[in-house]
């Protein structure tokens, strides 16, 4: 299930109007997703890590797509490391201070 849910998290597109219009409790939705794919990734990092990597050399991904991969990687490396101390995520997948 994790492989099918990593892909189709990062494949998923939140339309410019939505993300502009849907601010709720935990941030846009785009902050939702890369929260969501962090997520996935400290639960389960073998099987969501190796399906995200597979697709970073994808020829059906733009470079935003690309981007999105290493920052979800990164969020997930620090959370895993000292999941205590994990910064907080916020827009792009910029990274601030623990929270």
């Amino acid at each position: 299930v994790a492989p099918e849910l990593a892909r189709s998290l990062l494949h998923c597109r939140v339309p410019d109007w939505a993300d502009a219009e849907q601010q709720g409790p935990g941030g846009s939705p785009e902050v939702v997703r890369l929260q969501c794919l962090v997520a996935l990734l400290g639960v389960v990092p073998l099987q969501a890590g190796d399906t995200l990597l597979a697709e970073v050399y994808s020829p059906h991904l733009d470079t935003t797509q690309r981007l999105f991969i290493l920052d979800t990687l990164a969020a997930a490396a620090h959370e895993l490391a000292a999941p205590a101390s994990a910064p907080a995520i916020d827009m792009g997948g910029l990274l601030h201070g623990p929270g």
